[in-house]
């Protein structure tokens, strides 16, 4: 039941909310739009009749697609700046994706469920959201931190795809240093969040929120990187459902919802992800 909710609320908070980030509240109105048309999906057993009520939402995440990459080939800036928006919005359309195939009930090799349903969770808040996230950080960064942000967001545009392949192959090397990688990428952007961008805030409900942002993902991440690592060696960790609440209601809500609206707020103040618009 967390898992469904936190996959639609890919489509009704994390999508609309990165929108606006971008500067795109047309693409914002058509995903919750197309998100509040998926929320039937669950009251359906897996099949064609579910994977109806996905189907406009894959195809607003690949339209948004579709238009970061054409922005981004009119310019051909190979800064990470100028790559996150296309980046990011290519990991939205694949959370769009892997949803609609776990609702039609598609497994293919290692993949059964609940990891399909999850692969769209994870790239939707790890993927999409942590991108914007690490890219706004990098906006806000000052001057003796930039080359950290810079990295940060690196490690958050490249290692999604390389936790996939370590699912999909059951090699231990991606999926566990994809895990850590992300985790370092993670906490890297919440200390600039915290350091540099909170400080920016020109009233406290964006301070509150940046700050929130911040310190949420500390433990949660350390969660990630034990559960990936136990798939493998004798190592302590949650199962999936305590995983869900545990360390996916922090990253969801705090660091991903909260960073959103933080980032969004201190968007409308300065021009702290201009970069990205």
């Amino acid at each position: 039941m967390v898992i469904h909710i936190f996959a639609l609320a890919v489509p009704l908070g994390v999508a609309p909310l990165g929108a606006r980030l971008l500067d795109r509240p047309g693409r914002a109105s058509l995903s919750l739009a197309a998100g509040a048309f998926a929320v039937p999906t669950f009251i359906f057993n897996r099949g064609a009749w579910a994977g109806l009520w996905v189907a406009p939402w894959l195809a607003v995440a690949l339209y948004g697609a579709a238009i970061e990459f054409s922005l981004w080939a009119l310019h051909r800036s190979w800064t990470l700046a100028a790559l996150a928006p296309f980046v990011s919005t290519t990991f939205l359309a694949a959370a769009a994706t892997a949803l609609l195939a776990s609702r039609l009930g598609i497994t293919t090799g290692r993949l059964a469920e609940p990891i399909v349903e999850l692969t769209s969770v994870h790239y939707g808040f790890a993927g999409f959201g942590a991108t914007l996230l690490s890219a706004s950080a990098l906006g806000a960064s000052r001057r003796g931190r930039q080359g950290m942000a810079a990295a940060a967001l690196a490690a958050t545009m490249v290692s999604p795809p390389v936790v996939a392949l370590g699912f999909l192959t059951g090699w231990a090397l991606p999926q566990v240093g994809g895990a850590a990688v992300l985790a370092a990428g993670v906490w890297v952007t919440a200390g600039v969040t915290l350091l540099d961008a909170r400080p920016q805030a020109h009233d406290r409900n964006t301070a509150l929120l940046l700050a929130m942002a911040g310190a949420a993902p500390l433990a949660p991440m350390v969660l990630a990187v034990a559960w990936a690592a136990a798939q493998h060696w004798a190592v302590p960790a949650l199962d999936i459902p305590a995983m869900a609440n545990a360390h996916g209601s922090a990253n969801a809500l705090g660091f991903v919802g909260c960073g959103l609206l933080g980032y969004g707020r201190l968007l409308r103040q300065r021009p702290v992800v201009g970069a990205l618009a």
